[in-house]
Parts: C-alpha cells; sequence; structure tokens
C-alpha cells in the first residue's frame, strides 16, 4: 500500500512540478509538490500510529522571500488499515519553511530546508489522545529533487 502511495505522489510530481521528501519528526514522511506555485498538495504518512494514518492536503504557498516561505492548507487524515474507521479528521497545516543554505555555493546543499508545521485539526471520533479538536507539530528537513 505504502509502494503505491509513493509511487503515486511522485508520476503525480511529474506533471505538476517539481518534487520534494520531508522527514518529520515522530516518524512522519512528507511527498510536496513545487512550492513555487501558488496552490501545491503534499501526502504524509504517519508510521507512528497502530493504524498507519495517510494525509492528504491542499496548500496555498504564499511569496516566497530569500530565507522562508509561508503554506496554509486544508486536507483530510484517513486511516490506511481497513480495521479502523477509514475517515479520522478534517486539518489545516500551516507551514513556515526555511531556506538557510540558499547562499551556499554547493547546489546539492541549497536543495534543504527546514519546516515547522502547526497543524489545528478536528477529529469526530476523537485521536490518539481523546479530544476531538487537537493541535499536531511537527519538525522537518526537506529534500527538493529539482536541481
Amino acid at each position: 500500500m505504502a509502494v503505491l502511495i509513493i509511487t503515486g505522489a511522485f508520476s503525480i510530481e511529474k506533471c505538476f512540478g517539481q518534487s520534494s521528501m520531508i522527514v518529520y519528526t515522530d516518524n512522519v514522511i512528507g511527498f510536496r509538490s513545487s512550492q513555487n506555485r501558488l496552490i501545491g498538495g503534499e501526502l504524509k504518512v504517519f508510521l507512528n500510529s497502530p493504524g498507519a494514518h495517510v494525509e492528504f492536503s491542499g496548500l496555498m504557498n504564499f511569496k516566497k522571500n530569500t530565507y522562508h516561505q509561508f503554506s496554509a492548507g486544508l486536507g483530510l487524515n484517513l486511516n490506511a488499515n481497513p480495521e479502523y474507521y477509514f475517515f479520522n479528521g478534517i486539518v489545516m497545516p500551516l507551514n513556515l519553511t526555511l531556506f538557510p543554505f540558499q547562499d551556499s555555493k554547493n547546489g546539492f546543499l541549497r536543495q534543504f530546508s527546514l519546516i515547522a508545521e502547526l497543524t489545528p485539526g478536528f477529529y469526530p471520533e476523537g485521536y490518539q489522545d481523546g479530544g476531538q479538536w487537537q493541535i499536531r507539530r511537527l519538525l522537518g528537513i526537506r529534500f527538493n529533487f529539482d536541481k
């Protein structure tokens, strides 16, 4: 299932722009579309939960500055495991991407950026901690495949 999702994410990205992979804290992996376009998307796979959650988010990318960019979006958190409810909740990711290596002469190093994410979410059946309203925080390292 995970291989199918990853393959699909990269196939979509070949059509719509540059893609990137993000390794977040708490055993979360993300695949994101270009931040150079106004509208983009991200697929997250949560390996830290017993039901293996998957999250699809549409994101609006605000103006990119030299060392940072802000994005906000709306998405769905779903269960990949059929033993659980399919729908978990509605999320609203807020991302701050930092480009600390923008001035580096090393092209490979410029492909890395740092991400801080704060995501309010509503989970009708309750989240892992039991409440319906949750705020998730993630930190990540992003590798941009476009050179």
